[in-house]
């Protein structure tokens, strides 16, 4: 089975929308905007990227890159862009990931099997007395 996920990010303002929509086409993904505020823009993806054709190379050549950090080079200060994924193998391996990036903070991250860790705090119970809703 192949693994097929959904993703997009919310609407943010770039520093230059000429050059994100190229950084976007360079790994496949959709542009998108708002009709009403053109200034605010997004992404729309099957998965986040670790692949793209190669800018400095003429043909098919793929180099891997941080969609997240190259994310956050694009926006101007202070934007927050938020990127929500899902997906299955399936009906095994169920995952759901957000990450937010802004320009110069670190990353967060919130996973959906964090829900392991917190029912087992919640229900104090061992973590691995939990099975996982993989398969």
């Amino acid at each position: 089975m192949d693994y097929y996920g959904t993703g997009r990010t919310n609407y943010f303002k770039v520093k230059d929308v000429e050059e994100f929509k190229k950084w976007i086409t360079s790994f496949g993904g959709q542009f998108i905007t708002k009709a009403e505020h053109p200034e605010f823009v997004g992404i729309i993806l099957d998965s986040v990227p670790d692949m793209r054709r190669n800018p400095a190379e003429e043909g098919d050549e793929l180099i891997e890159f941080d969609f997240y950090e190259e994310l956050k080079s694009h926006l101007q200060k202070r934007q927050v862009a938020v990127y929500m994924e899902s997906g299955a193998e399936g009906h095994r391996y169920i995952t759901g990931i957000a990450v937010a990036v802004c320009p110069g903070k670190e990353n967060v991250v919130v996973d959906i099997d964090g829900i392991y860790t917190l029912a087992a705090k919640k229900f104090r119970v061992a973590e691995k007395r939990i099975t996982k809703a993989l398969y």
